[in-house]
């Protein structure tokens, strides 16, 4: 294939974008793909230096790889440590809480920014659209944001409906986590940066795994034995007679009953 073209008066650069069909139908040549490496094929030449210029990067290169870091960080890390935080720092009450607030809402302000980059790549790249990974990115960043509202909206400990509020709470958060990790794997195979970073969150995601099971089991463990504990503990009598208490106003009376 060869071309001349004609350059207007004190033109010197030229815009190249080339590409290739998988097939063609008929006399119809059938669409190229959209993945990265097809979006790849352009290129500028200067033919009064011969510099060619833009081959090889697709365009807002800058802005997709700080939306796939600020995802990783936010959705990726930050969100399953909150999590952790809640789950296994409840013995350093209330320090837990303020601990799990903090790391959470810097991982929701640090994700909200991936998000909004994520729609500003959208608006730049019409035509080419990833169907699934903006599905799920809206999904997190709706379940993020109701997440925010309900620690905002939360009953007491002392209410009836505390205990569906904790339902709610922890289902939307595990899920929100679950789809985080599926989205950021989505999100590499369209970057495709390497197998390096690929490897390097599936490290992070196996080391947050880990340590969970580690904590979780040591949990657990310690809760059966303060049971045990409390169980096996003989129960002591202050003399002859048996103290109990009254069930209907707290105060302790002694039951004229001796004690075979």
């Amino acid at each position: 294939m060869f071309a001349s073209l004609q350059l207007k008066p004190n033109q010197t650069t030229v815009n190249f974008i080339w590409n290739r069909g998988p097939s063609v139908s008929g006399n119809s040549p059938q669409p190229h793909s959209t993945s990265l490496a097809d979006l790849q094929g352009r290129t500028s030449i200067d033919m009064s230096s011969g510099i060619v210029t833009g081959g090889g990067t697709a365009p807002h290169q800058h802005l997709k790889n700080t939306h796939g870091v600020l995802a990783a960080v936010s959705w990726g890390l930050l969100l399953p440590l909150g999590a952790m935080a809640a789950r296994y720092l409840r013995a350093f009450d209330p320090a837990w809480f303020y601990i799990h607030v903090a790391i959470q809402s810097t991982a929701y302000i640090l994700g909200v920014s991936a998000w909004g980059l994520g729609l500003r790549l959208g608006h730049y790249s019409l035509g080419v659209v990833y169907h699934q990974h903006r599905r799920i990115g809206i999904t997190i960043f709706c379940f993020a944001t109701l997440q925010v509202l309900a620690v905002a909206l939360r009953p007491s400990k002392e209410a009836k409906i505390r205990v569906y509020w904790n339902i709610y709470h922890h289902a939307i958060g595990y899920t929100t986590i679950i789809l985080a990790a599926i989205n950021i794997f989505k999100g590499l195979d369209i970057l495709q940066p390497g197998s390096g970073w690929r490897t390097a969150y599936i490290v992070i995601l196996s080391t947050l795994g880990g340590v969970s099971i580690i904590l979780e089991i040591i949990s657990w463990s310690l809760f059966f034995r303060r049971r045990m504990q409390t169980s096996n503990k003989p129960f002591k009598y202050g003399g002859s007679h048996r103290e109990t208490k009254d069930a209907t106003n707290g105060h302790s009376h002694t039951q004229g009953r001796d004690i075979v």
